[in-house]
């Protein structure tokens, strides 16, 4: 899985899904948990930083739609495997 599948894949997500801090932070914490990922692993794939990624986990950052989007299709990925 790449960034490039995610982007070519169309889900519809409610916009108060991808732009809640909390709800991020949960869904990296159930990709982390559950997933195949580690969190650098994770981060390559959103095109973020892991300093990044640990401040959203740390509720001191959050995504951008753009990011959050990216986020919220890999969860529904993972969810169809």
């Amino acid at each position: 899985m790449t960034a490039n599948d995610i982007e070519k894949t169309t889900y519809i997500i409610p916009i108060n899904m991808v732009l809640s801090p909390n709800k991020q932070c949960v869904l990296v914490d159930i990709l982390h948990k559950y997933g195949r990922l580690e969190f650098d692993e994770l981060a390559t794939l959103l095109c973020i930083s892991l300093d990044r990624l640990k401040a959203l986990l740390k509720r001191e950052d959050y995504f951008n739609e753009d990011e959050a989007t990216k986020l919220v299709q890999y969860f529904c990925i993972c969810c169809g495997e």
